[in-house]
């Protein structure tokens, strides 16, 4: 499964609670990496969980809103005594999760509730909390994404510029955007010009969609995405991101995606093959 792009695979969209009927169904497929949430992140049975997942080769290697949304979302407008408990707070997760090999984790920090006239401050305040946190962030190797939906939900939303200013104050490698992808809302001629408009910020493309409605990912979308995304200079990590409703619909978009990167990885090895004989 070997792609220039790394990859993991979110048991955070599904419909399922994450016990040990799912964990079987996960434990057993091609892929190593997979995301869980934060709320099984915090719960008493997250160390079995990853002590199952470490002894097949398998790897939480994100969690999904390592703070809680509406902590997150309103951390801004929070008590100053509030707003340092919650600094050293996520300090603290930072550290935890990262010392089991985590290395992604999104943090919405509200930027479509920032009103006009206060964009300055806001942002201020906002990049003020995520600031002392990124030194153990970098020490201990985990990148806090502010996510992005794409394509933007109204048109003439804030939130890209929002987001590309606060990373850009913050000015560090382990704070970066994550696109939050929906492939059967957009098209492909959409993501030329993507990683430009946000100054070559994001580490992670999600891919989110959900296969009882709309197909799922095939491989003329995925192969498409990823040719776009590499030509405009994306180096980082996708996680694929379906919507499930069953241990069935589980573990047949595991065995998909699982051949979606494979024959792509194979694509690759043709043309390179081809390259060189022409040469």
């Amino acid at each position: 499964m070997a792609l220039d792009l790394s990859t993991g695979f979110s048991l955070c969209y599904g419909k399922l609670p994450i016990d040990s009927g799912l964990i079987e169904a996960v434990l057993f497929s091609e892929f190593e990496s997979f995301e869980v949430s934060g709320e099984i992140f915090e719960s008493e049975s997250f160390e079995e969980i990853y002590k199952r997942f470490f002894l097949l080769g398998k790897k939480i290697f994100s969690i999904h809103e390592i703070l809680p949304r509406n902590i997150s979302r309103n951390w801004s407008s929070s008590p100053e005594n509030i707003k340092k408990e919650l600094i050293k707070h996520l300090r603290e997760k930072v550290v935890q999760a990262a010392e089991k090999g985590v290395k992604f984790s999104r943090i919405d920090l509200g930027l479509d509730s920032i009103k006009a006239g206060f964009e300055v401050h806001e942002l201020n305040v906002r990049a003020s909390l995520i600031a002392p946190v990124l030194a153990e962030a970098e020490k201990y190797g985990l990148t806090l994404c502010q996510p992005l939906r794409f394509p933007k939900a109204f048109p003439k939303t804030q939130e890209w510029r929002f987001g590309s200013m606060l990373v850009s104050s913050a000015l560090h490698k382990n704070y970066k955007i994550e696109i939050d992808a929906f492939p059967m809302e957009s098209s492909i001629s959409q993501v030329h010009g993507i990683m430009k408009k946000l100054f070559y910020y994001p580490e992670v493309i999600r891919f989110i969609y959900e296969p009882a409605m709309d197909g799922g990912m095939d491989s003329k979308t995925f192969n498409s995405w990823v040719d776009a995304l590499k030509e405009e200079g994306f180096k980082g990590t996708i996680i694929f991101s379906p919507i499930f409703d069953s241990f069935e619909a589980l573990d047949a978009e595991l065995t998909k995606v699982s051949q979606l990167l494979n024959n792509y990885q194979s694509s690759e090895n043709e043309d390179k093959e081809h390259e060189e004989h022409e040469g």
